[in-house]
C-alpha cells in the first residue's frame, strides 16, 4: 500500500469502494481472541467456496463474516492501532504501487484480513496503512487466514475495479490487472510480501467469451502472500513456494518423482479447471495444504487444457538424481507454458501459426512485432497510432497472446487493440528503448546493424521486437531463443485485406461455424505439407502487389502445368516430407524426443530425388531460389543414420535410442549386459543339476533383483553357500555370491546404457539444433514449391487460367466464376463477365434476391485476390491491373460488443471505404442504406456512389435494392447498369443468374419470401398490399410536384431524382455506353 503523497492524493474509485466497505464495518470485533479466529475461519471457507459460485452466494459470505465482527468501537480502534505497529515492524509496504481490480462478484469480500485474519482498514491519509482508526476515508480488505490469498477492494455487488494508486500518480481505473507489490526483503532469496498471483474470471465472463473457442480471456490478478503463511512448511513446500514467488502469473506444476503436482490455491485451480481429484498433503506441524498431481507421461492434455482456459503454466523438473541428492532434491523452472509459446504438435493446429503479437506504443506510431516460435517467424512493422488500423494489422496474425510492452501498459489505445486481437494478454515490464533493442537484436542475431533486415529508421519496431524477444526469454529459461531475425515490413509490401473484407470474401474460414471448410482456403487448399499449408495461409492473406513478383509465381506454375508428370513426382516426394520447422523448434527447444529426429531424417532423406525432379522444370528466378534452399543435408543425414535405432521410444530415459555401432563405449556396456544375462539365462538350469531341486527357479524382481527360489519341501536340499534373501508362503528365495556378482554387472550395466544413451541423444539433438537456420531456408524452399504445385493441381483440376497482370488499371474478367461455389456444386456454375478500368469504374447491379448478385460481387473480388496470390483464376481469360487494396461491405449485423447497431455498423465500415480506398483499390458495396429508412437509405447510397465515382475513383461494384440508382447512369459518364436475368413463366420465375446491361425494376420478394416457406395466407396478403402500394404510386406520379418542405412519400424516390435534375442539383442525363463485357453479357441473354 503506497504512503505519502500519491496515497494522500488517491481517490475516485478508491473512494467510492470505502463508503461501502466501511459501512459493513462500523462495528467493532469482538474482544475475544476466539471470536476473532472463529470469524477468520469462516471466512474463509465462505471465500474458498465463492471462487466457483455465482454472485449470490458471494452475497451471503459477506454478510456472515460482517455479523461475526460485534464489538465496541474503543476495541475497534485500539486493535487497529496494534495492527499499524505490526505493519511497520515487518516493513512490508514501502512505497509500492496498489492495483486494484473487478474480484468483488467472484468472491462477494470487500475486505481484507491482516497478516494476524484479523480485518484491517487502509487509510488513505496516512502512512500508516491502517490509520488507526474506521470510519470515512478508509478502505477495508479482508484476507483469508490459513491461505496465501488476499482479497482485493471491490464494491459489494458491483464487481468495479477500486481503482490504481501510484505514490506520484494518484488514482486511475484499472480494469484488466490487479497487483500488490511488497519490498524484498534483505534476509531471504523470498519476499516478505510474497507475490503469488491467482486468475479471477472478470464479472462478464461468460458473455465476454462467448464464441471465441479456446482463446478464453481471464484477469489476472497478482496477490500478495502473508509471511507468517511459509512459517514451518516442510523443506518440499518452500521449495515450491520459492519457485513460484520467482514466476508471478503461473500457475506452478513441479515434478515429484514420477508426478507433477500442484500445491494451495494451484492445486484447487488444478481440480476444479480440469476435474481432477483434488487431496491434500502433509505441509509441516499439522498443516496439510490442498494438493493435485497428475502422472508426467499424461501432462500434456492437461497442459492444453490450462491453456486453452487462459492460464499460464510454470513446469519445475528435478535436476539432479534423487538417488545422488544430499537432502532436497533441487528442481528448477525448465519452462513456462503460454498461449503464444506452445510446442507441442497437440496442441497446435498445424495448418494454421500460432503467433505472438508484441505492441510498443511511440508517439505517432504502434511497434507490433509477431513470431511464431513453432517456426520460427518472425515479423516487425510499424503501424500509425489508430486503433482500426492497429486492430487490422494484427488480426492478420491471429495471435493468441498479445504482449504490451513497458509503460504501454497503461496506455488505452494498446489495451483496447488487446482486447479486440481476442489473444491472451500479458505485460512486459521490461521495455527497451530504441538504441537498447537495436543493440539487443544485432547482439541476438550476430549482425553488424538493422539495415539487412529492413528495420533500419523504424524506432518503434525495432522495440517490439526486441520487446517480444525478452519476454520469449523469460519462457524458454534454459534455452536460447531460437527464431529467424526479424522481417521488416511495410504495410505497402502487400495487398491490404482488413478484417471485414477476410470476414466478408469468407478467405480463410466460414462466416457461419468459423470453419475452415467452405472457405477459399479450405477449397483451394491442395497442398501435401504442413509448412505448405500455413504458408499458403500467408500468402492469402498477404498477397503481392510487386508486377514482377507476381508474374514469378506464375511463371512456375506454368512451368509445372507443362510437366504434369514431374508435377505429380514432385507432389508425391512432398507427401513424405514432414513438418520440419516444427521438429527444427522443438529441437532447438528441447523437446524433441528420438521421433522427431528419426522424422527429420525421414523427411531428409528423400531430398536428392526431389532436387532432381525440381531441376527438370522449366528454369526461372524464383525456381531457381528454391531449388537452392533445397539443401539435402547429407551430412546430418549420415549422423541421424547412423545414431538413430530404427523404432526408438518416446521415453529418453529408457533406452532403446541409439543403434548399434555408433557408440564403442556403449557397445561394450550392452556386450557386458547380454553376456551377464546369457550366465544368469544358463543358471537356473546349472543349479538345477547341481542341488538336484528340479522345481528351482531364477527370477527377479525390481526390489530385491535377481534370485533363486526354492519351494519348502525342497529347502533340506539347498546348499550351504546359499543365502537366505526373502521368505514367502510356500517358497524361500536366496542369492549366491556369484549371482550378485552378475546381478551387479547386470543391473550397472543397465543403468550405465541409460545414462550414456541418453548423453549421446542430447548431444545429437544439439548438432542438429546448431543446424536450425540452414534447416529452416530449406522448410520454407519445401513450402513455397508445396503451394506452387497445390496451384498448378487446382488449375489443372479445375481448369483455371493463367491471369494476364498488366500495367493499367483494369479489371477485365470473361466468364469468371466463384471458386468455392463451383466446388460445392460440382461444376454447375453459370460464369459471367466483368470489366472495370480507370474511366468505366462504377457498376450499379440491381436484381431480386437470391438472384446471384452477392456471389458474383465476391468472385470478382476473389479472383483479384487468387491472381495476385501467385495462383491461377476461374475464368475463361482475366487481365488485371494490380490492386493495392480490396474493399468489401456486404451484410450487416449488430455488434453488441462494441454497442454499435446494424445500420452503425454498415455506416462504420463504408466511411472506413471511403476514407481509405484509392483509384487502384477494388471496393464492393452490397446493399448501402438498408438498415435506415428508405429515403435516407436511399440518399446515403446515392451520395457514397457520387463520392467514389467523383473523389475516390477506385473500381467499385455497387449492388442496390434502390432501384432509383439506375438512373446514376445518366449522370455519371463512368457509371453502367447491370441487372441479373430473370426469366417470368406465369406465376414462376427462373433467375438465370446471368449478368445482364440494364437496370432491373422488379424485386420479386414475395416470390423468393414463397420459397423460403411462408404460409400462402400471408403471401395472398402481401400481393394485395403490394398491388394497393402500387396503385397509390402510379396515382401520386400524376399529381402536382409537392412543394418543398412537405414530408418524402414512400414511392416517390424516382420523382425526386428527376426533380434534382430540374433544380440543378445533378448533371442532365446522358447517353449511356456499352463495354465489352457489356456486349457479351447482351449476347448470352439473347441466345
Amino acid at each position: 500500500m503506497p504512503s505519502g503523497k500519491g496515497f494522500n492524493e488517491g481517490r475516485g474509485d478508491l473512494q467510492s469502494s470505502s463508503s461501502s466497505s466501511s459501512q459493513s464495518s462500523s462495528s467493532s470485533r469482538s474482544s475475544s481472541q476466539s471470536s476473532s479466529s472463529s470469524s477468520s475461519s469462516s471466512q474463509s471457507s465462505s471465500s474458498s467456496s465463492s471462487q466457483s459460485s455465482s454472485s449470490s452466494s458471494s452475497s451471503s459470505s459477506s454478510q456472515s463474516s460482517s455479523s461475526s465482527h460485534s464489538s465496541s468501537s474503543s476495541n475497534s480502534s485500539s486493535s487497529s492501532s496494534q495492527r499499524g505497529s505490526s505493519w511497520r515492524s515487518s516493513s512490508c509496504m514501502g512505497s509500492h504501487s496498489l492495483i486494484a481490480g473487478p474480484c468483488g462478484p467472484i468472491f462477494g469480500l470487500t475486505r481484507l484480513f491482516d497478516w494476524r485474519g484479523q480485518p484491517w482498514a487502509a487509510n488513505r491519509g496516512s502512512e500508516d496503512p491502517t490509520g488507526g482508526r474506521d470510519g470515512p476515508g478508509t478502505t477495508r480488505f479482508w484476507r483469508v487466514p490459513d491461505s496465501p490469498r488476499i482479497l482485493l477492494p471491490a464494491e459489494e455487488g458491483s464487481g468495479q475495479p477500486v481503482g490504481l494508486v501510484y505514490p506520484e500518480e494518484g488514482c486511475r481505473t484499472s480494469p484488466t490487472l490487479d497487483r500488490i507489490h511488497f519490498r524484498r526483503s534483505a534476509h531471504s532469496r523470498l519476499l516478505e510480501g510474497f507475490l503469488l498471483v491467482m486468475r479471477l474470471k472478470s464479472p462478464d465472463f461468460g458473455q465476454e467469451n462467448k464464441g471465441k473457442g479456446s482463446r478464453g480471456r481471464r484477469v489476472e490478478t497478482t496477490c500478495a502472500m502473508a509471511p507468517d503463511f511459509l512459517e514451518n512448511l516442510t523443506p518440499l513446500f518452500l521449495q515450491y513456494y520459492e519457485l513460484k514467488e520467482a514466476h508471478p502469473g503461473c500457475l506452478l506444476l513441479m515434478q515429484c518423482g514420477d508426478f507433477y503436482e500442484a500445491y494451495g490455491e494451484d492445486a484447487e485451480v488444478f481440480a476444479r479447471e480440469l476435474e481432477i481429484v483434488l487431496t491434500s498433503k502433509e505441509a509441516g506441524k499439522g498443516r496439510r495444504l490442498a494438493m493435485a498431481g497428475v502422472p508426467i507421461q499424461a501432462v500434456d492434455p492437461y497442459l492444453r487444457g490450462l491453456i486453452a482456459r487462459g492460464y499460464r503454466v510454470a513446469l519445475a523438473d528435478q535436476t539432479e538424481d534423487p538417488r545422488q541428492a544430499k537432502g532436497l532434491v533441487r528442481r528448477e523452472v525448465v519452462r513456462v507454458v503460454t498461449a503464444g509459446t506452445l510446442l507441442d504438435p497437440r496442441m497446435l493446429d498445424e495448418k494454421s501459426h500460432n503467433f505472438l503479437v508484441c505492441l510498443a506504443r511511440g508517439r505517432e506510431e504502434v511497434g507490433l512485432a509477431a513470431a511464431d516460435i513453432s517456426t520460427g517467424d518472425f515479423l516487425a512493422t510499424e503501424v500509425v497510432a489508430d486503433l482500426e488500423r492497429l486492430v487490422e494489422e494484427g488480426a492478420r496474425f491471429q495471435p493468441s497472446e498479445v504482449i504490451l510492452a513497458g509503460p504501454s501498459g497503461a496506455d488505452t489505445l494498446l489495451r483496447e487493440a488487446a482486447h479486440r486481437l481476442e489473444g491472451a494478454c500479458v505485460e512486459a515490464p521490461e521495455y527497451p528503448t530504441a538504441r537498447e533493442a537495436e543493440e539487443i537484436l544485432c547482439r541476438e542475431f550476430a549482425l553488424g546493424s538493422l539495415r539487412g533486415l529492413d528495420l533500419h529508421g523504424r524506432p518503434m519496431a525495432t522495440v517490439a521486437a526486441a520487446a517480444l524477444l525478452r519476454y520469449l526469454k523469460t519462457t524458454t529459461l534454459r534455452h536460447e531463443v531460437s527464431l529467424e531475425p526479424p522481417r521488416g515490413y511495410t504495410l505497402a509490401n502487400h495487398m491490404i485485406l482488413d478484417s471485414t473484407t477476410r470476414r466478408n470474401l469468407e478467405l480463410t474460414e466460414t462466416i457461419l461455424g468459423r470453419e475452415r471448410r467452405g472457405s477459399l482456403l479450405g477449397t483451394i487448399d491442395r497442398t501435401c505439407t504442413s509448412m505448405g499449408a500455413r504458408r499458403l495461409r500467408d500468402w492469402m492473406l498477404r498477397p503481392l502487389i510487386e508486377e514482377d513478383a507476381v508474374r514469378a509465381r506464375h511463371d512456375v506454375v506454368a512451368s509445372m502445368l507443362r510437366d504434369p508428370a514431374c508435377t505429380s513426382e514432385i507432389r508425391r516426394a512432398l507427401t513424405r516430407v514432414l513438418d520440419i520447422e516444427r521438429l527444427v523448434a522443438r529441437t532447438v527447444y528441447g523437446t524433441a524426443h528420438a521421433r522427431d529426429l528419426l522424422a527429420l531424417f525421414q523427411s531428409l532423406q528423400g531430398l536428392p530425388d526431389l532436387r532432381i525432379l525440381v531441376s527438370r522444370l522449366q528454369s526461372g528466378s524464383l525456381l531457381e531460389q528454391i531449388l537452392e534452399r533445397l539443401d539435402p543435408h547429407d551430412d546430418l543425414c549420415r549422423l541421424l543414420s547412423d545414431a538413430l535405432a530404427d523404432d526408438p521410444p518416446l521415453s529418453l530415459r529408457e533406452g532403446g535410442l541409439i543403434r548399434d555401432g555408433y557408440s564403442p563405449e556403449l557397445d561394450d556396456l550392452r556386450r557386458s549386459r547380454s553376456e551377464g544375462r546369457s550366465w544368469i539365462s544358463s543358471l537356473e538350469e546349472r543349479e538345477r543339476e547341481t542341488t538336484g531341486i528340479r522345481s528351482l527357479k531364477v527370477g527377479f524382481n525390481q526390489v530385491f533383483g535377481y534370485y533363486l527360489e526354492v519351494t519348502r519341501a525342497n529347502l533340506k536340499s539347498v546348499p550351504e553357500h546359499y543365502v537366505r534373501k526373502q521368505t514367502l508362503a510356500n517358497a524361500e528365495r536366496f542369492f549366491t555370491s556369484e549371482l550378485k556378482e552378475y546381478e551387479s554387472k547386470v543391473l550397472g550395466a543397465d543403468d550405465r546404457i541409460r545414462e550414456l544413451e541418453y548423453d549421446l541423444f542430447i548431444t545429437l539433438r544439439s548438432q542438429v539444433a546448431e543446424r536450425a537456420a540452414s534447416l529452416r531456408l530449406l522448410a520454407r524452399g519445401l513450402s513455397e514449391l508445396d503451394v506452387l504445385a497445390s496451384f498448378a493441381e487446382m488449375a489443372s483440376d479445375q481448369d483455371w487460367v493463367r491471369p494476364e497482370i498488366v500495367e493499367e488499371n483494369v479489371l477485365d474478367l470473361e466468364a469468371s466464376r466463384h471458386p468455392v461455389v463451383e466446388a460445392s456444386r460440382q461444376g454447375q456454375f453459370v460464369p459471367n463477365d466483368c470489366y472495370l478500368d480507370s474511366e468505366k469504374r462504377l457498376i450499379i447491379l440491381t436484381g431480386p434476391n437470391m438472384s446471384g448478385k452477392s456471389t458474383w460481387l465476391r468472385q470478382v473480388a476473389l479472383v483479384a485476390i487468387l491472381a495476385q496470390m501467385g495462383a491461377y483464376v476461374p475464368a475463361r481469360r482475366a487481365r488485371l491491373g494490380i490492386t493495392d487494396r480490396v474493399f468489401t461491405r456486404v451484410g450487416a449485423s449488430d455488434d453488441l460488443h462494441l454497442g454499435q447497431s446494424t445500420f452503425m455498423v454498415e455506416m462504420s465500415e463504408t466511411a472506413n471505404i471511403v476514407n481509405h480506398a484509392t483509384p487502384r483499390s477494388l471496393v464492393v458495396l452490397d446493399e448501402i442504406g438498408r438498415g435506415t429508412s428508405t429515403f435516407d437509405g436511399l440518399a446515403i447510397a446515392r451520395a457514397v456512389a457520387e463520392y467514389m465515382h467523383d473523389k475516390v475513383r477506385a473500381r467499385t461494384l455497387f449492388a442496390t435494392h434502390f432501384h432509383e440508382m439506375t438512373r446514376l447512369e445518366r449522370n455519371l459518364s463512368g457509371c453502367r447498369n447491370f441487372r441479373v436475368a430473370v426469366r417470368e413463366n406465369l406465376d414462376e420465375v427462373v433467375f438465370l443468374h446471368r449478368i445482364v446491361p440494364g437496370g432491373a425494376d422488379r424485386s420479386y420478394g414475395i416470390y423468393v419470401a414463397r420459397l423460403a416457406g411462408l404460409p400462402p395466407e400471408i403471401l395472398k396478403r402481401a400481393q394485395v398490399l403490394l398491388r394497393r402500394m402500387e396503385g397509390e404510386s402510379r396515382r401520386r406520379h400524376r399529381e402536382p410536384t409537392r412543394a418543398r418542405g412537405q414530408q418524402l412519400g414512400l414511392f416517390r424516390a424516382s420523382e425526386d431524382l428527376e426533380e434534382l435534375v430540374a433544380e440543378g442539383e445533378i448533371p442532365p442525363p446522358g447517353e449511356p455506353g456499352r463495354e465489352p463485357a457489356a456486349e457479351g453479357a447482351a449476347r448470352a441473354d439473347a441466345s
